[in-house]
């Protein structure tokens, strides 16, 4: 009985100690699912810089044979300096939004990624980038910063710009505001339970070993 307790024990500890994350909070649009979170990775005079992971979850997409070809995001009302750390094919940013002829240009504090045509359903996109931003502007209100994505109805030969879908063949446009969430990380009482959880299952360990040298030297 005693060892069925000491089990029971370390299962359920080990059962508390699973991850306790932020809840992100994506929104969906055109069938596709878009999340956005953030983590701070460095500060200077009056700046604070992000890396901004932007994921679209497009295997709902109602736009079936069509093409996802930009996606953009505003964090703030102003970037001062942007860089890309990862995202699809074809990759290459540019400053502003999305409007019918793809990474345009405008829109104060977007940054638009245009990469090489994702034909839809396509599984999840990912993009990652960093964004320099004024200290104390992060948008991370409800639905306080933004996210753009465009769709094409051609994979080919749509321009030479290299800034996403033009005109005559947008297929639609996702323009919605999203809340940011932090990277998820785990909780202090996930570590606590953690290394509780260790030692029980030390202690436990460590009975069996005695019990068994108890019945050896008998």
């Amino acid at each position: 009985m005693p060892r069925k307790l000491g089990s029971m024990f370390v299962a359920l500890f080990a059962l508390l100690a699973l991850p306790i994350v932020a809840q992100a909070t994506p929104i969906t649009d055109l069938g596709v699912v878009y999340d956005a979170t953030y983590t701070l990775i460095g500060t200077g005079v009056g700046t604070e810089t992000y890396q901004i992971k932007v994921t679209a979850q497009t295997s709902g997409s109602t736009l079936a044979g069509d093409f996802l070809t930009s996606l953009a995001i505003k964090i703030a009302s102003s970037v001062s300096s942007f860089s890309l750390v990862s995202g699809p094919a074809g990759s290459a940013l540019f400053a502003g939004g999305i409007n019918a002829s793809g990474c345009d240009g405008s829109g104060s504090g977007f940054v638009c990624d245009a990469f090489t045509p994702i034909s839809m359903p396509g599984g999840l996109v990912t993009l990652i980038l960093n964004e320099t931003i004024a200290t104390g502007t992060l948008a991370t209100g409800n639905l306080a910063a933004e996210i753009k994505a465009q769709y094409c109805d051609v994979g080919t030969g749509i321009g030479t710009t290299g800034r996403g879908c033009p005109q005559s063949n947008n297929a639609g446009i996702t323009s919605r505001g999203i809340t940011l969430s932090p990277t998820p990380v785990p909780e202090p009482v996930t570590m606590f339970l953690g290394g509780t959880g260790l030692l029980i299952l030390g202690y436990v360990a460590r009975r069996r070993l005695f019990a068994m040298g108890g019945r050896l030297a008998a």
